[in-house]
Parts: C-alpha cells; structure tokens; sequence
C-alpha cells in the first residue's frame, strides 16, 4: 500500500511541470496576445528567428574556443572576435581535404566587404607528427597563402590581412585538425 501512494504521489509530481508546460499554437498566442494585451503572460519566443540567433551564439561561442585551443588570440577580449573559418588539407599538402570547403571562402568575402573596418587573421599549421619543423613551417606558409589568395583575388586590400605559419602544432588531439588554416575575422 505504501509503495502505491509512493508511486501515485510521484507521478503526479513528475506530471505537473509536463503538464505547466503545455504546447501553445501559432493561433492560441495570437489570439492571447490580441486578447490580453495588457495582461502579464509571458509567452516564451520560439519562432524561428530565436532559434537560429541561439544557434549562431552557441557556434560563435564553439568557435572562439577552438581558437583559444589553438593559444593564438591577440588578446583574451572576445569582443574583438566576430567571426571564425577552419580549412583543413590533406598530409603534406596544400590541397582541402574536402573541396567543398571553398564555399566557406564566399562567407568570409561577403562579411570583410560589408564591414570595410574588419581584420582578417590568417594562420597556417601543420601537424607536428609528420615532418620536420622547417618543412612544417613551409607547409603552414603554403596552406596559409592559398587561403589569402582567393581573399586578395577578390578585391580585399592587403593591409586588412595578416598571416602567420603556427608550423607544426600538436593543439588538438586528431593529427588530421592541426592540418589546417584558421581565418579569424576581428574588429581593431
């Protein structure tokens, strides 16, 4: 008998906040909203809009921390960091793993031309494991100048650009994501 009450008692615990957190429609907030006005409903913001504004925080917040992993940000001020791109090539090449990864080059052309005040950090690596540290840094300069030069060859003046070679890096724990080419888009 014990155990029934336990058991009811738990469930009717459990079943309250599912319950308080019914599904309102499109058309019952419209009708809410139109209704009372002036009332203190509070309905929580789902649209669309909301979600992707959370979605694209949550991805900025993911990128500035692989950035931070790579122990390379100018400043620890993130307020700078607007934006951030990964390129990744294949072992002891300056060829994209994937070449669908040019179409990331587009996003990063569209934001430097709208925002004429913007900075472009380009930083070429390799991975540590293969290779020397000379071939290494050679290599990050390869991958690194790709990069650049489909960004000067759309019309981005060289002064809002900076490169660097990390050579061979060990900062993640994959060979093949030290393999790459960051581009970091800050304000001055």
């Amino acid at each position: 008998m014990k155990q029934k009450i336990l058991a009811i008692s738990l469930m009717s615990f459990f079943s309250i906040p599912l319950m308080a957190q019914a599904y309102i429609s499109d058309d019952e907030r419209d009708y809410i909203k139109q209704s009372k006005s002036n009332s203190e409903i509070l309905i929580p913001e789902t649209g669309v809009e909301n979600r992707n504004r959370g979605f694209d925080l949550l991805s900025r917040r993911i990128k500035w921390n692989k950035i931070k992993e790579l122990r390379t940000e100018e400043d620890t001020d993130s307020t700078k960091y607007v934006d951030s791109f990964f390129f990744y090539f294949k072992k002891n090449q300056d060829d994209f793993v994937d070449g669908r990864q040019v179409t990331q080059i587009k996003s990063i052309l569209d934001i430097l031309s709208n925002n004429p005040t913007l900075i472009a950090k380009v930083m070429g690596a390799a991975d540590s494991v293969t290779g020397n540290e000379a071939d290494n840094r050679l290599l990050a300069i390869r991958r690194a100048k790709r990069i650049l030069q489909y960004i000067k060859d759309a019309g981005i003046l060289k002064t809002r650009l900076r490169a660097f070679s990390l050579g061979g890096i060990d900062n993640f724990p994959k060979e093949e994501d030290n393999r790459m080419v960051c581009v970091i888009l800050y304000r001055i």
